[in-house]
């Protein structure tokens, strides 16, 4: 069976700023990036899929645990994988999908070796920027089915169920899909050894674009190159307003609140 070296995970909710780390890592010369490949994903797990208009007959599931993996769909995956790379002519995959925020466990139990690059952005902006692709793209799936999981994420925790009916607005909607997805991937990486796992704050690769994008070189065990610097020194900038600057109500920071404080983003719930 083909093999995948460390392959790398980049996790974060959606609207965090992932792409634009994915495509400047992607200009490395060992690392073949792929952006979102659901297909791919689908392909060996059909259960992956939480978006498209077969996901229910699917049974299409947001978090997917350990007990998930199969060694013949896990085989098909690696062999997706390992063949995209070398055709691509490079060693390393370097992979990014939000949802995989919800499956550090599965992802662990298909690639032992797996390296994860969690980015972690204030969670005012991230609802933001999700209420504007929910103006013009279906953010949340084909009938709403992805927003369909995360509600049933949020009612297996009972300090979590009751903000459910404080999310009527794509933009509250988005502070929980961030809440759930950070807690999500914090939990499933604190117990990792550093060597296995990086926190990354997107205010830092804002502030110092190629220190940071080296020390994540570092961490996944690669040379320096200067493509990636040259990438991230031309286009990582802030392009829309900071949490400062966006109103928020009384809804969204009970939503959102706690892990806002918990990360130092100082917005505290709003008392009983």
């Amino acid at each position: 069976m083909p093999r995948l070296e460390r392959p790398a995970f980049l996790l974060g909710c959606g609207r965090s700023g992932t792409t634009i780390l994915g495509r400047t890592l992607a200009e490395h010369g060992a690392l073949h990036y792929l952006n979102e490949p659901r297909d791919t994903w689908v392909r060996a797990y059909p259960r992956a899929d939480v978006w498209s208009a077969r996901a229910k007959r699917r049974g299409g599931r947001l978090v997917l645990t350990a007990t998930d993996a199969v060694w013949w769909r896990t085989s098909r995956l690696v062999r997706l994988f390992a063949t995209s790379v070398a055709e691509a002519g490079r060693t390393r995959l370097l992979e990014k999908l939000p949802v995989n925020a919800f499956r550090v466990p599965f992802l662990r139990a298909l690639f032992p070796d797996a390296l994860f690059v969690h980015l972690v952005r204030n969670g005012i902006e991230v609802a933001r920027s999700i209420e504007r692709e929910c103006e013009v793209r279906p953010w949340y799936g084909v009938d709403d089915y992805k927003w369909q999981q995360l509600e049933g994420v949020a009612r297996t925790d009972p300090s979590l169920a009751p903000l459910l009916v404080h999310c009527r607005s794509s933009h509250e909607r988005g502070l929980l899909e961030w809440r759930l997805a950070v807690e999500a991937a914090i939990r499933a990486t604190d117990d990792l050894p550093s060597h296995q796992h990086l926190a990354v704050r997107y205010e830092d690769l804002l502030d110092d674009p190629v220190a940071t994008i080296r020390d994540i070189e570092d961490f996944l065990g690669l040379q320096h190159d200067g493509a990636t610097s040259a990438h991230a020194q031309r286009n990582i900038a802030r392009r829309s307003a900071p949490a400062e600057a966006l109103a928020v109500t009384d809804d969204a920071t009970l939503i959102a609140g706690p892990l806002l404080a918990r990360l130092g983003y100082s917005r505290p719930a709003p008392p009983p």
